[in-house]
C-alpha cells in the first residue's frame, strides 16, 4: 500500500483542559501510513479541531480507495497469473540440456520433458477434455506422473491424483464424487481401478482408462486400454496450452 500525504495541521492542537498544552500550527507535511489512522482517530475527541480531523481522515480515506482501485485493476504490467507451467517453460529455455528426469534406464532433458508435455496435453484435449474437467491418475513416482503434473494443467483439466493404497471401493467413490473424465493408470493398479470402475452406477458414464506400462512390457498391444506413450507420441509438439486468465479463475 502507497503511504499517503496528509497536513498535520490541526492534531497537534490539543485542549488544555484535556491536560494538553496547545501547541502551534504545523505547517510540514508528514508521510501517513495505515497505522497512523488509529493515532489521529484516538486523539480526535481530544482536539480542538475535531471537525477538520474528521473531514481530513474522510478525504485520505477516499484517496486511500481511490488508490486501492487503481492498484485492483489489472493489465499486462501489474499482473500475471501465476502457475508453475511457466517454470517448465523457463527450464526448457535455461536449463534445456541439464537432466529433468533419472529413472531407471530412462532419461530426459528439460527440453525433452517440456516438448514431452506439450505432446501429452495436446493427445488429451483431442479426447474431448475441456477446460475444467477432471483427470485422475492412479501411478506410483514414475516419470510419467511427473509429466502429469504439467500435461494435465497444460490442457485446462484439473489434476486429481489417487493415493494407489486406497481400497477399490474407496477409488471407486473418489472418481465418481470428481467426476473423472479421463484416468491414467499404472499397469500395477490396473487391475485395482477396473475392480473400481466396475463398482460405478449403471447409469454413471465411465471415465477413459489410459494405461502408463512398463519400462520392458512387452505385450503392450495386448491390453485393452490407450496407451500412455502412444498418447506422447501421437501428440503436438506446438500445442499453445491453455494458460490462466486470472489467479483463484482456472
Amino acid at each position: 500500500m502507497y503511504p499517503l500525504k496528509l497536513r498535520a495541521t490541526n492534531l497537534c492542537q490539543f485542549s488544555s483542559s484535556a491536560g494538553y498544552h496547545e501547541k502551534p500550527a504545523i505547517s510540514w507535511n508528514k508521510t501517513w501510513l495505515p497505522n497512523d489512522f488509529q493515532y489521529a482517530k484516538k486523539y480526535t475527541k481530544k482536539s480542538s479541531s475535531s471537525l477538520s480531523i474528521s473531514n481530513s481522515l474522510t478525504s485520505l480515506e477516499f484517496v486511500e480507495s481511490q488508490q486501492t482501485e487503481k492498484i485492483r485493476a489489472r493489465s499486462a504490467a501489474n499482473s500475471c497469473p501465476l502457475t508453475p507451467l511457466g517454470f517448465l517453460e523457463r527450464a526448457a529455455i535455461v536449463y534445456g540440456d541439464c537432466p529433468s528426469i533419472v529413472y531407471n534406464n530412462t532419461s530426459y532433458t528439460w527440453s525433452e520433458t517440456h516438448t514431452r508435455c506439450l505432446r501429452l496435453a495436446s493427445s488429451i484435449v483431442s479426447l474431448g477434455i475441456k477446460r475444467g474437467d477432471v483427470v485422475s491418475v492412479v501411478a506410483p513416482n514414475v516419470p510419467a506422473m511427473c509429466e502429469l503434473h504439467f500435461a494435465i494443467p497444460m490442457s485446462g483439466a484439473i489434476l486429481n491424483t489417487i493415493n494407489l493404497r486406497l481400497d477399490a471401493r474407496t477409488i471407486s467413490l473418489l472418481l465418481q464424487h470428481s467426476e473423472s473424465k479421463l484416468v491414467f493408470v499404472d499397469y500395477q493398479s490396473r487391475s485395482l481401478v477396473l475392480e473400481a470402475v466396475s463398482m460405478f452406477p449403471r447409469n454413471w458414464k465411465r471415465p477413459m482408462l489410459v494405461l502408463i506400462p512398463d519400462d520392458h512390457d512387452d505385450d503392450e498391444n495386448e491390453h485393452d486400454q490407450m496407451l500412455y506413450e502412444k498418447m506422447v507420441e501421437e501428440g503436438d509438439p506446438g500445442f499453445d496450452w491453455v494458460r490462466l486468465k486470472v489467479n483463484g479463475n482456472p
